[in-house]
């Protein structure tokens, strides 16, 4: 199932499991680009953004240290292939994100 979380960096978007982003000021999925260095990025209120990154900090709900690719393919952007190291690993300082689905066209708590 596919899970959406809304971004931690830019709100007005919801980033999907499966490395896709929704942008709820068009109501649509955003086409991504392939970057530098084979990064995948998405334009979010009119900045780059690698989508790896955030995507990982979004679910971790935290500034991350590093962001690697389990499979070493930097085009899969699910986040069952992403893996992160946090900057404060500190058990009391993390935070679950809301989660959301995506059903007839409407966003839903999880």
């Amino acid at each position: 199932m596919e899970i959406f979380v809304q971004s931690i960096h830019h709100p007005m978007y919801m980033l999907s499991s499966e490395g896709r982003v929704f942008s709820r000021k068009r109501w649509r999925f955003l086409k991504t680009v392939r970057a530098s260095r084979n990064f995948i990025q998405v334009s979010m209120d009119g900045k780059n953004v690698t989508l790896h990154r955030e995507l990982a900090e979004s679910f971790a709900c935290a500034p991350l240290v590093r962001v690697w690719f389990k499979n070493n393919d930097k085009t899969d952007c699910r986040l069952e292939n992403l893996d992160w190291a946090l900057e404060e690993a500190r058990p009391q300082k993390l935070t679950k994100p809301v989660l959301y689905v995506f059903e007839d066209n409407k966003f839903k708590l999880l």
